[in-house]
Parts: C-alpha cells; sequence; structure tokens
C-alpha cells in the first residue's frame, strides 16, 4: 500500500523508506488495520512549518476519512503552523474538504497541472489549534474506523 504514495518506479518505495529511517526531519504516521498499514502520511518537518510529501490510504479505505484523522493527528503530534502539499488534479478536493487553500502551480510538466495546497494552523489565541482539528474532522469520518498512530522510527 505504501507504494501507492511514491509511484511505481523500481527501488523508489526503498528509497523513501530509507530515508524515513535515516532523515529527522521526515516522520511517518500511520494508520493500521489488523496489522497493515491502511493510510500513511509522511512529513518533511522545518522549524514550524510541515509539508506533507507522502499520502496515501489503501484503495478499500478510501473514504473512511483515514487521511483527515492522519492530517488531523499531525496538526496534534507536532507544534507547527502550517501545513503544506503539492499535490495533482486528483487530489485537489480532498484537501479542499480538509479546509486547505488550494492554488494552480500551472503545467509543471506537459499536460499535468500541479496544485499548492496550504493550511495555517491558527495559534494567535488560546484553543487555535483545537479549533482547527475540529474543523479537520468530518461527518465523513465513520465511527470505529482505525485511529492513526505513530509508524516506530528504525535507526
Amino acid at each position: 500500500m505504501p507504494a501507492i504514495a511514491v509511484g511505481p518506479l523500481p527501488g523508489r518505495l526503498a528509497q523513501v523508506v530509507e530515508g524515513y529511517r535515516t532523515d529527522s526531519a521526515l516522520r511517518l504516521l500511520g494508520s493500521l488495520h489488523d496489522n497493515r498499514a491502511v493510510a500513511v502520511l509522511g512529513l518533511c518537518t522545518v522549524e514550524r512549518a510541515v509539508t506533507a510529501v507522502h499520502i496515501a490510504v489503501a484503495p478499500s479505505c478510501q473514504g473512511l476519512g483515514l487521511g483527515r484523522e492522519l492530517l488531523k493527528a499531525a496538526v496534534t503530534k507536532f507544534d507547527f503552523r502550517r501545513i503544506t502539499a503539492r499535490t495533482a488534479t486528483e487530489a485537489v478536493g480532498f484537501y479542499r474538504r480538509c479546509g486547505f487553500s488550494v492554488g494552480s502551480l500551472g503545467e509543471v510538466y506537459p499536460g499535468v497541472e500541479r496544485f499548492d495546497c496550504t493550511l495555517d494552523v491558527i495559534r494567535a489565541w488560546p484553543g487555535g489549534r483545537r479549533r482547527q482539528v475540529d474543523h479537520l474532522r468530518s461527518s465523513h469520518s465513520r465511527p470505529g474506523s482505525p485511529l492513526p498512530g505513530a509508524m516506530p522510527r528504525r535507526r
């Protein structure tokens, strides 16, 4: 399932996994069901900003709110002010439903439009992060779906 987030190039998944194991700026959150990863969110943290570099949900689990729950877990777990992502047309609706502002980067590759997505985490007043986390909750989330948890880092 994690290969969904990194593409089909030979060796790419192993390269990305090694990065999460060795780079202290990279974090990986996951949602497990029956001891199998059904959703992953890879983050790159720099100071108080974070970029979602990989996000994927197993096709059989899409629409259950797992991607949104992983974003919520990231907001809760890490102390940052903004989360950004770059994505393709297919994922723009997901980010918009999660409260991200979305702007086109134009045609980055021939025939491929990419988008910059940004979610500002409100911290200027008490309870700001809590309200943003509540916003990430949705009526689309179903009770009883697997809860996100940190996937252990190996050194």
